[in-house]
């Protein structure tokens, strides 16, 4: 509820205006192709009708417009009394309405970003808007640890598994009531003609992913100056999204970086499996919502350990923690 003396938002004027937006964003052909799969992808979107999805968006659609921080305690647990948006049931089980509520919201980050008025505070309703979208269509999501960033002093490193674009929309909501944070992202990302402006306006490092030793110097390099402004960073080891954690191709930047900086690192193991890579468009995959959606955060490894032994700490702690989600993880038994 509004607090006193603040009118009741018209959720429908709300929701049209979120929807006309959309539309007017749509200024790209390859994004236009886009959201006409995603929007009608389907024969039973097709005979439902699109206004019939849209209007059914409007509930949730304005929850915690007016929350003042995010979680509480050491972790989050999907409420049991969160239910599915009829749309999604409609749907039978399709991926069609969780991909629409994720370009909508995208499409309302990008807004901002292009006005230059997106910042940390943008950055987690973003992250929170995403969160709520995966609970919307039947998701379940659980998260523990937060008291280890709660009870230090930032900035950090944080290095966690690369499963799904998911950690990438989920964790600043968890970060950022605590520590400013960026990403590490490749280089043409900062250039895309969709997401660009909402990377960019993030600030985060760039690299280009076609010379090892160029990126390693410019990681460390920028790492440190903007660990040194008190920002934080996070940091996926891992060239490429993996469902099965491979500890051979988690590299140590993360350790290093955290080492010659000296700030702490702290492991974040996490399970995303509930969004799976595309067959033909990577970032438009199915869902699966019997897959628990898992973060957990380490205890953070304070400077003074090698970076060789605060890299291993953290395969540990992810292995660990990933196997007993039910996660898959090679060479376990080493």
């Amino acid at each position: 509820m509004p607090p006193f003396g603040v009118p009741e938002p018209d959720l429908e004027q709300i929701e049209y205006s979120r929807f006309l937006r959309v539309c007017k964003d749509l200024n790209n052909l390859k994004l236009k192709l886009l959201f006409i799969f995603v929007a009608f992808g389907r024969a039973a979107l097709r005979r439902a009708g699109f206004l019939l999805l849209w209007y059914s968006g409007l509930r949730g659609a304005n929850e915690g417009i007016y929350m003042q921080q995010y979680f509480e305690g050491d972790g989050y647990n999907t409420p049991p009394d969160i239910g599915r948006d009829f749309a999604d049931r409609l749907l039978l089980g399709t991926r069609v309405w969780f991909h629409y509520l994720c370009l909508r919201v995208e499409a309302d980050a990008r807004a901002y970003a292009r006005r230059r008025e997106y910042g940390p505070e943008n950055f987690a309703v973003t992250s929170w808007a995403m969160l709520r979208n995966i609970e919307r269509c039947g998701g379940r999501i659980e998260i523990s640890g937060l008291d280890h960033i709660r009870s230090a002093v930032p900035p950090f490193v944080f290095v966690g598994n690369h499963m799904s674009a998911i950690e990438t929309f989920l964790l600043p909501v968890m970060i950022l009531p605590f520590a400013d944070v960026t990403f590490i992202v490749k280089e043409s990302l900062l250039r895309h003609f969709y997401f660009g402006p909402i990377m960019r306006a993030c600030r985060p490092i760039a690299v280009g992913r076609e010379n090892a030793r160029e990126d390693l110097v410019r990681v460390l390099t920028e790492g440190k100056r903007i660990l040194g402004e008190g920002r934080s960073l996070i940091v996926f080891p891992q060239s490429t999204r993996s469902r099965v954690f491979d500890p051979a191709t988690f590299n140590t930047l993360g350790a290093k970086l955290a080492e010659r900086a000296r700030v702490p690192l702290i492991p974040v193991a996490l399970k995303t499996d509930f969004w799976e890579h595309g067959r033909f468009v990577r970032d438009l995959g199915p869902i699966h919502r019997d897959r628990i959606v898992h973060f957990e955060f380490s205890r953070p490894i304070k400077p003074g350990f090698a970076a060789r032994d605060a890299h291993q700490k953290a395969l540990d702690f992810i292995t660990e923690r990933l196997l007993s989600w039910g996660g898959e993880a090679r060479n376990a038994e080493d």
